[in-house]
């Protein structure tokens, strides 16, 4: 496909060159890759000690951070990876310039 002897099944057209060399081979299978706990959070993602209290400056977002699936695998909630990922980084952003703004030292 590549020497454009034959065309690609999938329609790809751009090609850098044959390939060529020694070639190995992986088996990949689905896998669950998700925290299922972490580090407890306030409201604005930033850490906790265990008295509840926030440690300033200090945020956790994804994986590092506890969510809201249940025990094991069959308490993942689908689309949960993303959801602290994407929510607790923004919360984070959003405190941090919140800070800044109103104490232009830090």
């Amino acid at each position: 496909m590549a020497r454009g002897e034959r065309d690609d099944e999938h329609g790809r057209t751009n090609w850098e060159r044959p390939l060529s060399g020694r070639y190995a081979a992986v088996r990949v299978v689905p896998a669950l890759f998700h925290t299922q706990g972490g580090l407890l959070v306030d409201e604005h993602a930033t850490v906790v000690d265990p008295q509840d209290r926030p440690i300033p400056g200090l945020y956790a977002a994804g994986g590092a951070a506890a969510s809201i699936s249940g025990h094991g695998a069959a308490g993942y909630l689908p689309g949960n990876g993303l959801l602290p990922a994407f929510g607790l980084a923004y919360l984070a952003a959003g405190d941090v310039a919140r800070r800044r703004t109103n104490d232009p030292a830090s």
